[in-house]
């Protein structure tokens, strides 16, 4: 838990100052509202198995879309997803990044790291699923022996709602 809020804040500082290749640490100032604007809803952030990384999912485009930049001092940006995505997760070895897309299938990006670079394979779909998205939590996780845990709906939805009308009629007798 206390990894996350430090990896969220460096992640925040990364996106007000930058975050291009070769970019330097930004001078402190009082953040100006353009310099907010920056800011793209960043969520979900995740440090990778050896800490040297953040895979995190951004609005910047628009819409929701993972990417993944160095850690702690963020010398480039690439983005993981190409079609919409969120909650990033790393593969326990640190050669791939899974990803949920917009239809609730679970997707895997191959990842082959060099010194401050970084090869992103084309995703591919890992399983389709019924993910349903806690409020404080993530749709899926993985275990550090690949197995995948996804809250999910089981069947088709049988939840009903029974409106009695008249109800207080019922009081009387």
């Amino acid at each position: 838990m206390r990894l996350s809020k430090v990896v969220w804040a460096a992640l925040s500082a990364s996106v007000l100052a930058g975050a291009t290749t070769g970019a330097q640490a930004p001078e402190k100032h009082p953040i100006s509202f353009d310099e907010m604007m920056k800011v793209h809803r960043i969520s979900s952030p995740q440090a990778s198995p050896d800490g040297k990384w953040v895979a995190y999912t951004s609005r910047e485009s628009g819409r929701a879309e993972v990417y993944m930049t160095n850690f702690p001092q963020p010398s480039g940006k690439w983005q993981i997803s190409t079609a919409g995505g969120n909650q990033p997760r790393w593969r326990s070895d640190g050669k791939a990044l899974f990803y949920m897309g917009v239809d609730r299938t679970l997707m895997e990006a191959p990842i082959t790291l060099h010194g401050d670079a970084v090869d992103i394979g084309t995703a591919q779909p890992y399983v389709k699923t019924k993910a349903i998205t806690l409020r404080f939590g993530g749709a899926y996780d993985l275990a550090r022996d690949g197995r995948v845990l996804v809250n999910s709906t089981v069947g088709e939805d049988t939840r009903t709602i029974t409106m009695v009308a008249n109800w207080t009629a019922g009081l009387k007798k």
